[in-house]
């Protein structure tokens, strides 16, 4: 049952949550919005529901397509990561007679993990749907019925029921195209460059670094997209308040999109320290500190995540720059969205913050296992 139970799971199920309700909440109110008949209104009513109808796209366009594309990814690479993991109990099966697809379909487990995140997303939110729209509508002269809308239904049920485990089955199958023994053994040695002086301890280091990098590519899209997502989330919070968005709108993607961005970058980290545990307790047995360990092993990915954070930064810009002042530019009453260097610094503090925390929680854990036991789980 433990298994079941883990941080990674958990994360995922988290941000599947955090995505599906978001999405659900503006979503729905704005399928009510645009149904409603303006030709009983008046002028003033008209206008109200122009300008929710206006905000409530905004913030689906920028915080629920950002959130969903975020968790749909970090789906993937878990998925991903998972099969990559099980090789080796998939080969043993396929040597003992199972055919690739029963292998393939045993392996959808962690497709599950993701489905069941987004039907919470969907049944938390429909539960705070009723409250959503009384807050949202607040002081507003005309307020808009919740209704049922069938569409959110299909796409927050129905398609990660179909997407997710498709996507499992594909991985695990194509992993399954590798014959049993090399998928058993899981092989991947470490390559260095052969040189006839000798190595220095620098240089040895270094090469160690380099070699992280090109050997886990992976791991290095799972860390850029973590500080991306990070990034872009919580600067699309504070751009918004700067917009003069609805306080629920800004609550709402400012602590769910907090909450989300800290999980994408846990979750990267937690695995690399993970992938890295049998160097670190190789390192150690050499003699070199925790300290030093720790410092090998997250160095490399301090420039990626320095580049998630620009792209995030540069992806929340051009997103709300298009909306706001392409989009709904002849809209009334629409402020012009400039760049902002608060929300900018203001991030930047926030990602080295939480990628120094998480990063030394988890190597800390790593730490503590030995080079026996890594082996003996290898």
């Amino acid at each position: 049952m433990k298994q079941y139970f883990n941080f990674k799971n958990l994360a995922i199920v988290l941000i599947c949550v955090c995505a599906v309700f978001v999405s659900l909440m503006f979503s729905n109110l704005f399928l009510d919005l645009n149904n409603t008949d303006m030709s009983l209104l008046n002028l003033q009513e008209t206008a109200f529901l122009e300008a929710q109808k206006d905000q409530c796209l905004i913030v689906l366009l920028t915080g629920g397509v950002t959130m969903s594309g975020i968790a749909i990814v970090m789906g993937v690479f878990f998925i991903r990561n998972f099969i990559k993991k099980n090789e080796s109990q998939m080969g043993i099966l396929k040597a003992i007679g199972y055919s690739n697809f029963k292998i393939a379909l045993f392996n959808i487990k962690p497709a599950l993990v993701a489905v069941v995140g987004c039907w919470l997303g969907y049944i938390i939110g429909i539960l705070f749907l009723p409250t959503f729209y009384n807050l949202f509508q607040e002081d507003f002269p005309y307020q808009v019925a919740y209704n049922f809308q069938i569409v959110n239904l299909l796409v927050a049920i129905i398609g990660p029921a179909i997407l997710f485990p498709i996507i499992s089955f594909l991985y695990a199958f194509m992993a399954l195209r590798k014959p049993a023994l090399l998928m058993i053994r899981k092989t991947k040695n470490m390559k260095f460059k052969k040189k006839e002086e000798s190595i220095s301890s620098t240089s040895f280091e270094k090469e160690m670094m380099f070699n992280s990098l090109r050997s886990n590519i992976s791991l290095v899209i799972f860390v850029l997209l973590g500080s991306f997502s990070f990034s872009a989330m919580i600067q699309m919070a504070i751009s918004m308040v700067e917009l003069e968005v609805s306080g629920v709108s800004v609550a709402m993607i400012g602590v769910i999109g907090a909450i989300l961005g800290t999980i994408a970058v846990a979750v990267p980290i937690d695995a690399l320290a993970e992938r890295n545990a049998k160097p670190i307790a190789l390192l150690k047995s050499f003699g070199y500190s925790e300290k030093k360990c720790t410092l090998l092993l997250f160095a490399p990915y301090l420039l990626v995540a320095f580049l998630g954070f620009v792209f995030g930064t540069l992806y929340q810009f051009g997103l709300l720059s298009f909306i706001v002042n392409v989009t709904f530019k002849n809209t009334e009453g629409m402020p012009i969205y400039n760049f902002s260097l608060i929300a900018f610094f203001v991030t930047m503090i926030a990602v080295i913050l939480a990628f120094a925390l998480f990063g030394f929680i988890f190597a800390r854990k790593m730490s503590k296992v030995s080079f026996r036991e890594v082996m003996v789980v290898e």
